[in-house]
């Protein structure tokens, strides 16, 4: 199937509207379309991304013809994350606001995110770091208590791991 071909299927089979409809949404004249239709013209990239841009679909499908037809919009998509990672509906809903802002507003929004979860990740780095400081030393004084007991079976004396030295 060729492009022109595909644009009939789809505003035809697909979406079940007349020439004078579908042309009139991507700023084309219903007679433009016949001639694309039966390959009297070529699509012009214009065309093609109108098409696209307005029937959400799938530009490679357009094109060549490639699976799947449509693109998925913006709420399937955060229904099928939503339902991946069990979100709340609390979750969904502020997914799909997050999604709808403008660039900006979302660039607004991402640095508090990235603030608040850097705030997060250091506690908990910093509590690795205080339990892997515990964990440091208590192996410090098993090893110099080992040390110290190895030097002093040398010397014919034993001195348990768990006492500590004299002047200590």
């Amino acid at each position: 199937m060729e492009i022109f071909e595909r644009i009939k299927y789809l505003r035809k089979s697909i979406l079940k509207i007349s020439q004078e409809e579908f042309a009139k949404k991507i700023g084309l004249s219903r007679s433009n379309i016949g001639n694309i239709e039966v390959g009297r013209i070529n699509v012009t990239d214009r065309v093609i991304s109108d098409i696209v841009n307005q029937y959400n679909v799938n530009n490679d499908w357009l094109i060549n013809g490639t699976e799947p037809m449509f693109v998925k919009t913006s709420n399937e998509l955060v229904d099928q994350i939503a339902s991946k990672y069990n979100f709340s509906i609390a979750e969904k809903q502020a997914l799909q606001a997050y999604v709808e802002l403008s660039d900006s507003d979302r660039e607004k929004i991402s640095e508090l995110i990235q603030n608040i979860f850097s705030g997060f990740f250091k506690l908990n780095n910093e509590e690795a770091a205080t339990t892997e400081d515990t964990s440091t030393n208590n192996i410090d004084y098993e090893v110099e208590s080992y040390r110290k007991e190895l030097e002093a079976e040398q010397k014919g004396q034993i001195l348990s791991a768990s006492e500590k030295p004299k002047g200590a």
